[in-house]
């Protein structure tokens, strides 16, 4: 491996880390038990890893639901459409919380940047 992909390699392990570092939510489990092991394992369906359970947020019923071309979900003041390669991906087992979870950030004025989208049960 030359010195320059490695470079290249840590430089995108630390811009996936510096997405990762947000405030803890409440209700997000950190205490090692088999449901934050379980926040720990989610990946996209794309592969791109879901940060964990620090950028986790639990949705109520009535922000999301799931149309003809897909998931939408309700954050902030919109709707916005889950690109289907940020579905989580049901290899890291189901859902164990029962509600709806996605990982994302947000920047004030700017569109959500959406990376795991889990509906409630259903996976």
């Amino acid at each position: 491996m030359t010195r320059a992909s490695i470079a290249a390699a840590v430089a995108a392990a630390a811009a996936i880390w510096s997405f990762c570092a947000h405030a803890h939510p409440a209700g997000v489990p950190q205490d090692g038990s088999e449901v934050s092991e379980w926040f720990e394992r989610q990946h996209n369906i794309d592969g791109g890893v879901c940060c964990g359970s620090y950028d986790a947020y639990f949705l109520s019923d009535d922000d999301w639901v799931m149309t003809a071309h897909g998931y939408r979900v309700h954050l902030g003041d919109g709707w916005y459409d889950v690109p289907p390669s940020k579905m989580r991906d049901t290899a890291g087992g189901p859902n164990p919380t029962g509600q709806a979870i996605i990982w994302y950030a947000q920047s004030e004025g700017e569109t959500p940047v959406i990376w795991c989208f889990a509906p409630g049960t259903m996976y």
